[in-house]
């Protein structure tokens, strides 16, 4: 079992003099006013907060069994930072990860993992089925080959090769 804590700061900012707003354009005059006021009561142009994530992850890996099973679980911004400029309280939503698998060791230089990875934030979220092969080349390299299928408002099949070497 692995389990992990970041603590981080989050900062985001604002340049007003880059915004229009409706009440800059005018219909009588037929166009926008640079000069008029925006009318609008921004309290601040930047934001800082302490963030947080935190995760565990857990491999059983047997060396008498072929299957060696994973799960994760993570969650990002876990300490909601305020993401609003005007005086009110507008959390920025966690995001939350569940991955989960196997690594099955079909023979010693093959091993194949498929694995699920379910996102959620706020009202979004992503499904992500993959499958990776892996041939290890000798004791330092290893070459990858992996494909997955996105789920997220259309179906989308993401392939790589990846060479490492050690």
């Amino acid at each position: 079992l692995t389990t992990g804590l970041q603590i981080g700061l989050y900062h985001s900012g604002l340049n007003y003099n880059e915004l229009t707003f409706e009440t800059q354009y005018s219909r009588v005059v037929g166009g926008f006013l640079p000069q008029k006021s925006s009318e609008e009561t921004l309290t601040s142009n930047a934001n800082y907060a302490i963030d947080a994530a935190l995760g565990a992850y857990y491999l059983y890996k047997d060396l008498r069994n072929a299957l060696h099973p994973f799960l994760g679980f993570s969650a990002f911004h876990a300490a909601r930072p305020n993401t609003s400029f005007l005086n009110e309280y507008r959390p920025y939503p966690v995001q939350f990860s569940l991955y989960g698998g196997s690594h099955w060791q079909v023979n010693e230089p093959i091993r194949l993992t498929p694995a699920i990875l379910f996102l959620q934030q706020a009202q979004n979220s992503i499904v992500d089925f993959r499958v990776q092969a892996t041939y290890a080349a000798g004791n330092s390299t290893e070459l990858l080959l992996g494909t997955a299928i996105n789920t997220y408002n259309m179906v989308t099949v993401f392939t790589g090769v990846e060479i490492n070497h050690n």
